[in-house]
């Protein structure tokens, strides 16, 4: 389960350039959170059960070398997985990954973040969560047509959103750009917005291809989250508007 785990962590962080992930564990719940290092994307994520090799709160850093780890093809038959915990000042704390493959003759060690580091890093991005105006799954089409927009305007780093005729239309382009263009996202839109958004598209895009069931949630004060259940867990990203 452990493997699992750790497993659908990477694929749902690294692969986005999340920089680390915060595990919050306990016999109930366990929550996992990262932020860019930017601070322009946030990820809150909960798994469907506790997982109970987590216990406590830690930091899993250098989210490549983990998900090299994983991949490695020594521990890909019965490896020996666990976390390794120390006492310090009288508490348990984890304090590393061990890796050993089936031979006992090759192992890792991947050291955690302890709580009070990775917790400083999340306590830079503060968020508010507001009411979503428009709420709705995602066909596979529409994220492909994004993907086709996207390498037709390959100079544009945003595309933007809008609600026209119950509609959720995104454009490319603008006054300065060489071209521009549209497509309906979304028909039958339930909800009613007033702005128009410029939203990053590669973090969009990125998020939009992982795999698992999706939801997209958009504030009229200027917040996605798109919500992506891998079946272990139901990962959320939060993705400001931007100014062009």
């Amino acid at each position: 389960m452990i493997r699992d785990i750790l497993t659908d962590i990477v694929a749902h962080t690294s692969s986005l350039n999340f920089p680390f992930a915060k595990i919050s564990s306990n016999k109930t719940e366990t929550v996992i959170e990262s932020v860019f290092e930017n601070l322009t994307v946030k990820l809150t994520a909960k798994t469907h059960n506790p997982i109970h090799e987590f216990q406590g709160t830690f930091g899993l850093p250098n989210l490549n070398t983990l998900n090299l780890l994983l991949k490695n093809p020594e521990y890909k038959e019965n490896p020996k997985i666990e976390i390794i915990v120390s006492t310090r000042n009288g508490k348990d704390k984890p304090t590393s990954i061990f890796f050993e493959n089936e031979h006992k003759d090759f192992n890792n060690d991947y050291q955690l973040m302890s709580a009070e580091v990775v917790q400083s890093k999340m306590d830079e991005y503060v968020l508010e969560e507001p009411n979503y105006n428009v709420v709705f799954t995602p066909s596979v089409n529409s994220v492909q047509r994004l993907k086709l927009q996207a390498q037709i305007h390959s100079e544009e780093n945003i595309f933007k959103t809008k609600i026209e005729k119950n509609n959720l239309i995104v454009s490319f382009g603008g006054i300065q750009s060489t071209h521009v263009g549209s497509f309906v996202f979304q028909s039958d839109i339930e909800g009613k917005m007033r702005n128009i958004f410029n939203w990053p598209l590669q973090d969009v895009s990125s998020i939009l291809t992982l795999d698992g069931d999706k939801l997209i949630s958009i504030s009229d004060e200027g917040l996605m989250k798109i919500s992506v259940d891998s079946g272990l867990a139901n990962y959320e990203y939060f993705i400001p508007a931007v100014t062009k």
